[in-house]
């Protein structure tokens, strides 16, 4: 019994991940991850309360077209849910939402220049800083953006230019459109840029990143 419990907790944990698999030609493959998930918690400290207990479901179904040897369109779509039934008449508990969604274009005006503009996953290193999330229901954080990487014979360098937080005229009051003001910051966009390489075979790893 005792084993039993044991793997079935480590399937759970573990999710099911299926990859690359050709769809309509080599040119369309399709990835899925599928990850349920039962927790029990009882985080109080406190034997008197008793513990909770939840079931999640993560699944990510991605897309990827492979244009040419160059050009790469990709789309994940992710759905993330507390199981249970639904109310009758009642909204659902999933949330359904693209994942990610971009191009990747490789090899960029005949340079070793790889150019990716739209939705995507950042991850850098054990994904402490850039790309956490990976663990909990929702799925790894995505960005909005451009990123530009190079191989030189020195290393490589990556530069990425995210969109944190877009503002439109509307949202923003004349009155108020002017710095000095408290809640100014409020009210403006916000960016990310992140410098990050990749030096002497892996060894040395600079960062340095501006919000």
């Amino acid at each position: 019994m005792r084993f039993a419990l044991a793997f079935v907790s480590i399937l759970l944990l573990a999710g099911f991940a299926l990859a690359d698999v050709p769809l309509l030609s080599d040119m369309v493959t399709l990835d899925v991850n599928m990850r349920p998930r039962y927790e029990v918690e009882g985080r109080d400290f406190n034997s008197d309360t008793g513990m909770s207990d939840y079931g999640t479901m993560r699944t990510m179904i991605g897309i990827n077209i492979m244009a040419n040897e160059n050009l790469k369109i990709r789309v994940k779509f992710k759905e993330s849910r507390y199981l249970g039934t639904q109310r009758s008449n009642g909204a659902p508990t999933a949330q359904f939402e693209a994942q990610e969604a971009y191009f990747k274009v490789m090899n960029a005006f005949d340079m070793p220049m790889v150019i990716k503009a739209g939705r995507f996953e950042y991850k850098l290193g054990r994904n402490r800083i850039f790309g956490p999330g990976g663990w909990n229901m929702f799925g790894p954080r995505t960005y909005d953006g451009l990123k530009l990487h190079f191989d030189t014979d020195y290393g490589a360098w990556s530069l990425m230019a995210a969109k944190v937080v877009d503002n439109n005229a509307a949202h923003v009051a004349v009155s108020n459109a002017v710095y000095g003001f408290a809640n100014v910051a409020a009210t403006t966009d916000r960016n990310l840029f992140v410098l990050s390489g990749k030096l002497l075979d892996g060894h040395f790893q600079p960062l340095f990143s501006a919000d």
